[in-house]
C-alpha cells in the first residue's frame, strides 16, 4: 500500500503519483514514520515555491539519504533546472547515478561538471569511479593522468593508478614509474613493493627485481615470492666445486619452494 504525504489518500502499490495533488507516493511499509513527516513539510513547502532550486536540493538531497534515489533525481533534476549554474546539483546528481550502478548517465554529468571545475580532484576522481565500474579502462587511465597532474603526491590516487594500471599490460613501464613514486613517498609500502618486483621480472629487468626483492625480505623475510627468487637465483649462481654455498643454496631454494607452496 502506498501513500500520498500531503492528502494522506492510499493507493495500490502499483500506482506512483497522487491523483488529487501530484505528488509522489511512499510506501508505507517499513518507512520511519519521523521520514514520512519530514516528507510532508517538503511537500508542503515546494506547494507554496515548486520552482524554489534550493528547496528542491534539500529535498533531493533527503530523498537520497533515506535511498528513495529515483525521487531524490527527480527532484534534483527539476532543481538542476532551475538553477543550472549550481554545480553542486549536478555533483549530487551524479554521485546517485553512480550509487545507482548508472554509469554512463554519471559520466555524461561529470564530463561538464569538469569542465566548468578543471581543477577539481574531487570530480575527477568521481569520473574515475563511473569509468572504472563501466570497464571503460582507457578512459580511467586517461583521467588518472590528468587527476595526478593536478595532485601528484596523493597515495591514495597513486594506489587507485597503480591498481589500474596492473589490469593493462601495455602500460608497464607506466606502472614501474608509479611505484617508483609511491615507494619514494612510503618505503616501507609492501604490496607496492611486490607490484614492482613482478613487473620488473615481467619487462626483462632483472637485476632491479633483484634489488627490490631483497628489500621486500628485509621488510617481510617470510615473503614466498621473495624467498623463492633469491633462492633460485643464489641456486643457478652456486659452485657445486664449492660444497659449503652450494649447499647453501640448495638449502635455501628448498626453503623457499617449502614457503611457496604454503
Amino acid at each position: 500500500m502506498k501513500v500520498c504525504p500531503s492528502c494522506k489518500i492510499k493507493y495500490e502499490d502499483n500506482k506512483k503519483f497522487c491523483k488529487k495533488c501530484g505528488t509522489t507516493l511512499i510506501s508505507q511499509i517499513g518507512i520511519d514514520p519521523k521520514v514520512v513527516a519530514q516528507r510532508q513539510v517538503f511537500e508542503n513547502r515546494l506547494q507554496q515555491t515548486p520552482e524554489n532550486s534550493d528547496l528542491l536540493f534539500e529535498y533531493g538531497s533527503f530523498l537520497a539519504e533515506y535511498t528513495f534515489y529515483d525521487e531524490a533525481l527527480t527532484k534534483l533534476y527539476q532543481a538542476s533546472s532551475s538553477d543550472p549554474e549550481n554545480l553542486s546539483i549536478s555533483e549530487k546528481i551524479a554521485d546517485i547515478l553512480i550509487k545507482t550502478e548508472k554509469y554512463t548517465e554519471s559520466i555524461e554529468v561529470l564530463i561538464p561538471l569538469i569542465e566548468k571545475s578543471p581543477n577539481s580532484t574531487t570530480l575527477r576522481d568521481k569520473l574515475i569511479t563511473a569509468y572504472l565500474k563501466s570497464d571503460n579502462l582507457s578512459a580511467a587511465q586517461k583521467v588518472s593522468e590528468e587527476l595526478l597532474n593536478i595532485a601528484p603526491d596523493n597515495q591514495e590516487y597513486l594506489t587507485r593508478y597503480r591498481d589500474l594500471l596492473k589490469m593493462m599490460p601495455e602500460f608497464e613501464e607506466k606502472l614501474v614509474q608509479i611505484c617508483k613514486i609511491i615507494i619514494k613517498i612510503n618505503p616501507q609500502e609492501i604490496s607496492t613493493l611486490r607490484i614492482y618486483a613482478t613487473t620488473l621480472l615481467s619487462i626483462g629487468n632483472l637485476d632491479g627485481a633483484r634489488g627490490v626483492f631483497k628489500q621486500i625480505l628485509k621488510l617481510e623475510p617470510t615473503d614466498p615470492k621473495a624467498n623463492l627468487y633469491i633462492a633460485i637465483e643464489e641456486y643457478e649462481q652456486a659452485n657445486p666445486e664449492d660444497p659449503k654455498t652450494y649447499n647453501e643454496a640448495i638449502t635455501r631454494l628448498q626453503k623457499g619452494l617449502k614457503v611457496k607452496d604454503k
